[in-house]
């Protein structure tokens, strides 16, 4: 049985489930990310945000793009 297996898993144990988004979190979820053209492609897929808990980084390839991106975010703030 590895660590991440099991009722002590700790990854799992910082999680809580249903909880409601931050603002932030609410934020670039509306913003309309996963629709925009851009981004960088990675394995034929376009990613244009990497998030983990309340942080996020945009990423494109250019920097036109990343204010497209940028005025997504700000538009939706």
């Amino acid at each position: 049985m590895s660590a991440l297996e099991g009722p002590h898993n700790p990854v799992a144990s910082c999680l809580r489930l249903r909880s409601a988004p931050s603002p932030g979190e609410y934020i670039m979820r509306n913003a309309g990310l996963e629709e925009a053209q851009a981004g960088i492609k990675i394995a034929r897929r376009n990613i244009n945000s990497l998030r983990y808990a309340d942080d996020t980084t945009l990423m494109a390839e250019s920097e036109e793009e990343l204010k497209s991106l940028l005025m997504k975010v700000k538009e939706e703030s």
